[in-house]
């Protein structure tokens, strides 16, 4: 490069300036709309109904294969003879970079959200947030971290494909960078061409009945071929703590997230103090906000403290000043023992911890119910007892629960009545004292015996 005559770079420096901020225009208009679509292909990609998730995959598949070469070449030729009328090399490489782009878009989109465990979303949806509020204040704010690395990658590579614009699209562009390089150099030893701009850019090839809360009404359930509910009928009552036992994969779990609607169910009926769960017209965020839940596995929100993911729902869903909920939660985590954990994050507590704040996460949203999915099964035994000593005194105050659990001796001292599940069907509704006295089923009697001899 040391004959290289660096003033023909200055004197032509508009043109080249003109360059560079047609690429920024490309890059930013290619990037926001690219992400604007592609955030709309990745929700219709992630939809149950397949009208929306087959149109969706196809357009993905079919531009995520042709080289963006072909595309700017439709655009810029094709388009306007579709229209019968000229689009313009500006306007034809922006709608271009953005429908090409937004393919790449959605599967980063969708693989910052597939990042994130589905339990957040089911947390979230039991508090009664609504999809949107879900994705944009919880799925969402975890999703980014993952997605950072990859959109950062994705917009240097929308940059150095603008030189195919170059190339492709803007001719009249290049040919007057070049005649004008031409024009500039001497004498034809050093040209000023369009290849000095690829190196510059680089290139890439509710009415209530009086005493039931909670009814359950052969209600049937399956996955594929799989049925994992069979016609399963209970009744909770107001202020009745009711314990749901069973041998693993019994469907337990399932039954207790179809009572908020977080698992639709096939057929038989649900309703929670007289709203009937399953019907169209149920508002089930409504809903939910009134029914507490207590996940397994706690699905606090890792980016958020404490205080703030107790305090999230209330603000969003109930609608309380955030000075209002933050008091409340405050109360809620001080009467679960963790006064002192307010600032803290999810990783920088034990696990029991983190039950207690997803239980004091539940009731600020002042619910009518609980519902508790095994909710001390991933804690080490000794710390099981401290989120049973909160239970329990929720079920002293007179808290309607439903607890899938098999913590025996809380069923014992805390439960009203025992549904016993197996193969998907409940087998026994009984009160407490006759199941662990006298179970009326054999399959019960086995499992009382393995469970009650450890």
């Amino acid at each position: 490069m040391s004959s290289f005559d660096w003033g023909v770079v200055w004197r032509e420096w508009p043109f080249l300036a003109h360059g560079m901020a047609l690429s920024a225009l490309l890059v930013l208009v290619a990037t926001a709309g690219g992400l604007v679509l592609g955030a709309g292909l990745a929700l219709m990609r992630q939809s149950f109904r397949s009208w929306l998730s087959a149109p969706a995959a196809g357009y993905v598949t079919v531009m995520r294969t042709l080289p963006l070469v072909l595309v700017l070449f439709w655009f810029y030729f094709l388009v306007p003879l579709a229209l019968g009328r000229p689009v313009g090399s500006l306007a034809s490489a922006l709608i271009a970079f953005v429908l090409f782009e937004a393919a790449f878009y959605c599967e980063i989109i969708r693989a910052g959200i597939a990042s994130v465990r589905i339990g957040q979303s089911q947390a979230a949806l039991a508090t009664g947030m609504r999809q949107v509020q879900v994705l944009r204040l919880v799925v969402g704010p975890q999703a980014l971290r993952a997605m950072v690395p990859l959109l950062l990658n994705q917009i240097i590579i929308v940059f150095q494909d603008t030189s195919l614009v170059y190339v492709v699209a803007l001719r009249d562009f290049m040919t007057a960078a070049s005649v004008v390089a031409d024009r500039d150099v001497y004498g034809g030893r050093h040209r000023l061409s369009g290849d000095l701009l690829f190196r510059l850019q680089g290139r890439r090839n509710l009415p209530a009945r009086p005493c039931a809360m909670i009814e359950i009404a052969d209600v049937s359930k399956s996955y594929g071929r799989a049925q994992v509910l069979r016609n399963c009928s209970a009744v909770v009552n107001r202020g009745e703590v009711v314990v749901v036992c069973g041998p693993s994969g019994s469907g337990k779990s399932t039954l207790i997230k179809c009572v908020n609607g977080l698992v639709p169910f096939d057929s038989g009926a649900i309703r929670v103090n007289g709203i009937a769960v399953g019907d169209k017209g149920t508002d089930l965020p409504t809903l939910r906000a009134r029914i507490g839940m207590v996940f397994q596995n706690f699905e606090l929100y890792p980016h958020m403290t404490a205080l703030q993911n107790v305090s999230l729902a209330q603000i969003h869903v109930l609608k309380r000043s955030r000075a209002e909920a933050d008091a409340k939660s405050e109360q809620l985590l001080r009467r679960v023992g963790l006064a002192d954990k307010l600032a803290s994050r999810p990783d920088q507590l034990s696990g029991g911890q983190q039950q207690r704040v997803s239980i004091a996460r539940a009731l600020a949203m002042d619910p009518q119910a609980m519902l508790f999915d095994e909710p001390t099964s991933a804690l080490d035994p000794e710390m099981v007892s401290e989120v049973l000593e909160v239970m329990q005194a929720l079920a002293l105050d007179g808290m309607t629960m439903m607890v899938v659990t098999h913590e025996m001796g809380f069923a014992q001292r805390v439960a009203d009545r025992v549904l016993f599940m197996d193969g998907g069907a409940i087998l026994e509704d009984t009160p407490k004292a006759a199941f662990f006295a006298a179970p009326s089923t054999e399959r019960a009697r086995q499992f009382l015996a393995k469970v009650l001899s450890h």
